[in-house]
């Protein structure tokens, strides 16, 4: 398990670092001085500094696991706690001044404190203004199941004092979260449905007692799960509770504020914004954090992807000290970090193999603390075989036994997982030899078609349906060749809709023709995402289900505009729609008026396709791929920040006149990926006799992925017109592959000339990075890195890859020589300029080449 992460910096001058100090009493005094703090690059992965794993693990417990991490307020030592109800004090050597990297088999140091409690914790905090020169302060304090609050000395390990809280039989209740207030007076302790404040200088039993719910029963019912206050002391405090609520008081008298909800998840963590105006929660099994503006409580502000849609664990995040970025882990052992200012995803590093359920910044160093773990179950070993057609992996790590984990539970563990792993996992006991008769997820994919015949697969399938004894299917996948069967893929799909399936993906391709699906087999209230391959669907116009439907993707098949509109119409908590390569598109009327959630729209390869009309504020991502057909939108789409449109040669100057027209509702634009056909459509065009250039501005933009077509005509001139329009570039790709620049005439006559004029006013002022895949080194290619060089003032990071099927020769001299011109162009002192055989540089575009 790593617990420690170290970040890059972005500046090599060490800062100037501020000391805290407290002193308790009538009349607290808070001294701070300034620093600055340290600029970090995110884009570069961070390199592990410490490493702690074996001190966790004993013989008698060798499936303990971390559940968290804190720095402490001064940033001299971190905590965690873990599985095996202990806290450990890990101080920092030096304040990270001399770190090392230790190997991975052992650990870096040993843990100056060890605290034991008594029984599983549920939460911890520092008190706030801790500082290690000062002992009185060198406190935290922790809750426990079935025990008072405790408040334990972090230099000596021993118990200060309790707080405790009895019920209404006079028993001792268990505080679910705990916070310090900012002036560090005062514990605040959350409850089921009720709040408790301790005074920090009366340890025992006298406490304050708020009810979070009033006597018309509205307020925040539930556990209350995460307490959080406001840093710039506004005295509001924001708690989360396992009722999907988050609620915001006054600390004076805890009158309440706001009640926010919108989380999927119970509230298990919150926290502020540095500037105290926006506040960010997280839920548990909820793959969201929310930010709200607490100015405005009506919507969130943006969302921030993080993977834990299936565990119950507490998945803390962090905002660094500079108030701009956010951390987070997830169940994939990756933490990605987010800009604050836009709610985009800026980068992710891999800190462990297991989840990461901690992450933690310095105070002021350019450090971070990661916890990793999850609770695992032994598995009895056995040898018993199983049928169904699907075999066992040759080698299959296997747990000790654990002989109190009841089977049952291990059962219902089963029934979550994809049913071909089911099965497998299935031969290590008889106990579990039936467990897929219980399954949930019973995908029978293309994956799972591979090396079988279209008779074992109707066997297999048949088998499992009729021996099904679970009540709920979540998921039902079928790639299947229905030719002369189709009564028997309708009574598998009827099947799984009877046990109000959630996700529904057929796939027919493997037929002559296309599977009809008639209404009522799909026009159910439980399906959520369904997915359609070389099918014919057929809808009411007012339809009694898909009320969920919220994911459609519509493949090989006819998509008519009455089947879009009936299911714009209906299905109101509709999210994303995808036409790919669909027939009798020809008219696409995209209307979102009653929808509040559509987000994202997908066109790739639609022939028939001849004019989009789009109508949807709240669009955030628009992705197309064809021939450009006559778009339109309805007004103004203040939320479209992503967009691709990735384009064959045009085959009509009407084609160009479109791609003119197009950019005018690309202005909120921030990340833009297209062909070199959309720059031709951009080109100076002659007007009246005079050869003009097209007037216009992208300030939004802020990364640029250029794909260029081995048949068109695009110059050098084309990608710097377009790219001086967008003066806050930070990011630009661009994918030559086969292009080559067949700069014929009108580049050595006009566009070479005018290149030039116009490259010397032009100031790339926020250009970072730029990567040039397929370099060859020809002429108007350097005349392009020339540009970037020269104008890019601030360039951090130039890389140049050269072709796969062409193996680049340098002498020593060609080599020096093109060194020298590179660096005698570059503005960038900073500026690093790499060469690539393969592309192996860490910078990669934010959109899936997949989709281009």
């Amino acid at each position: 398990m790593s617990v420690t992460e170290a970040m890059e910096e972005g500046e090599e001058e060490q800062p100037n670092l501020g000391d805290e100090a407290e002193e308790i009493g009538n009349e607290a005094k808070q001294v701070e001085e300034e620093y600055s703090w340290p600029v970090i690059r995110f884009d570069v992965p961070p390199h592990r500094a410490y490493h702690f794993c074996h001190q966790f693990r004993t013989p008698s417990n060798p499936n303990n696991f971390l559940k968290g991490v804190k720095w402490s307020p001064d940033g001299s030592c971190f905590l965690t706690s873990s599985e095996d109800n202990t806290f450990r004090v890990f101080s920092l050597p030096e304040n990270g001044s001399d770190h090392h990297e230790s190997a991975c088999d052992e650990d870096s140091y040993a843990a100056s404190i060890v605290v034991s409690e008594g029984e599983s914790i549920h939460d911890h905090c520092w008190y706030p203004y801790m500082s290690a020169s000062d002992p009185v302060t060198c406190v935290f304090a922790s809750t426990t199941r079935d025990h008072p609050i405790h408040l334990w000395d972090a230099a000596s390990g021993e118990l200060r004092c309790t707080y405790r809280a009895y019920d209404a039989v006079d028993e001792i209740t268990t505080a679910f979260s705990i916070a310090f207030n900012p002036a560090g007076t005062k514990i605040f302790a959350g409850y089921n449905k009720c709040l408790r404040v301790f005074d920090v200088h009366r340890p025992g039993r006298d406490f304050e007692q708020y009810s979070t719910i009033k006597g018309n029963k509205e307020g925040q019912s539930g556990i209350i799960a995460a307490i959080a206050f406001c840093p710039t002391h506004t005295g509001m405090l924001a708690t989360g509770s396992y009722s999907r609520t988050t609620a915001i008081y006054r600390e004076d008298n805890m009158e309440l504020l706001y009640i926010l909800h919108g989380q999927e998840g119970g509230v298990t963590n919150v926290q502020f914004s540095k500037d105290g105006n926006f506040l960010y929660t997280g839920g548990r099994k909820d793959p969201y954090i929310l930010c709200w503006d607490i100015r405005n409580t009506v919507n969130t502000v943006y969302k921030l992807y993080r993977s834990t849609e299936t565990t119950n664990q507490r998945i803390f995040f962090d905002i660094e000290p500079g108030g701009r970025h956010l951390g987070t882990g997830g169940q994939d052992g990756l933490v990605h970090i987010y800009d604050l200012q836009t709610g985009q995803w800026i980068s992710c590093f891999q800190a462990a193999s297991d989840t990461i359920n901690g992450f933690s910044f310095h105070p002021f160093l350019p450090m971070a603390a990661s916890s990793s773990g999850h609770r695992r179950f032994g598995i009895p070993e056995s040898n018993e075989d199983l049928s169904l057609g699907i075999s066992a992996p040759k080698r299959f790590k296997r747990n000790h036994p654990q002989k109190d984990l009841p089977y049952d539970v291990v059962e219902k563990i089963f029934s979550f997982l994809p049913i071909k792993k089911v099965v497998q996992l299935g031969t290590v006991s008889m106990r579990f030899r039936n467990s897929w008769f219980i399954n949930r997820k019973l995908h029978f994919d293309e994956d799972f078609a591979k090396g079988r015949g279209r008779e074992e697969i109707m066997w297999i399938l048949n088998s499992v349906f009729r021996h099904h004894l679970g009540s709920k299917i979540d998921s039902f996948r079928l790639y299947f060749n229905h030719d002369a069967m189709e009564s028997k893929a309708e009574s598998w799909i009827r099947k799984s809709v009877k046990k109000d399936v959630e996700e529904l993906d057929l796939d027919f391709r493997q037929g002559k023709e296309p599977f009809q699906i008639v209404s009522d087999l799909i026009d159910v209230e439980s399906i959520r995402i369904l997915k359609l391959s070389f099918c014919e669907l057929h809808l009411p116009l007012k339809p009694k289900g898909l009320c969920s439907l919220n994911t459609l993707v519509l493949r090989k098949m006819p998509a008519s505009e009455g089947l879009i509109q009936t299911v714009f119409a209906n299905c109101l908590l509709l999210e994303n729609l995808e036409l790919l390569h669909c027939s009798k598109v020809f008219h696409l009327k995209i209307s979102t008026g009653k929808l509040k959630r559509f987000r994202e729209l997908k066109v790739v390869e639609c022939t028939d396709l001849s004019s989009i009309h789009i109508s949807a504020p709240t669009l955030r991502s628009f992705f197309y791929h064809g021939y450009f057909s006559k778009l339109s939108f309805n007004g103004s789409l203040p939320q479209l920040k992503d967009v691709i449109l990735c384009c064959p040669p045009a085959r009509s100057c009407l084609e160009m006149v479109r791609t003119r027209n197009l950019l005018l509702n690309l202005v909120h634009v921030a990340c833009l990926t297209v062909s070199s056909t959309f720059l031709e459509g951009l080109s100076q065009k002659y007007e009246k006799g005079d050869l003009r250039a097209m007037q216009f501005s992208l300030g939004n933009m802020k990364e640029l992925h250029l794909i260029m077509d081995a048949t068109s005509f695009c110059n050098p001139h084309d990608i710097s017109s377009f790219i001086r329009n967008c003066p806050c570039i930070e990011k630009v790709f661009i994918d030559l592959n086969n292009f080559s620049f067949g700069c014929g005439y009108y580049w050595e006559f006009h566009a070479k000339k005018k290149f030039q004029e116009d490259s010397q006013p032009l100031k790339f002022e926020f250009l970072k990075y730029v990567k040039l895949k397929g370099f060859k080194f020809e002429r108007p290619e350097l005349e392009l890195v020339r540009l970037f060089l020269e104008k890019a003032i601030i360039l951090e990071n130039l890389a140049l890859i050269t072709p796969k099927n062409r193996h680049m020769q340098f002498g020593h001299v060609d080599a020096q020589v093109y060194k020298h011109c590179f660096l005698t162009w570059r503005a960038s002192p900073k500026a690093k300029i790499v060469l690539y055989e393969k592309d192996s540089s860490s910078i990669v575009p934010n959109h899936l080449k997949t989709w281009c």
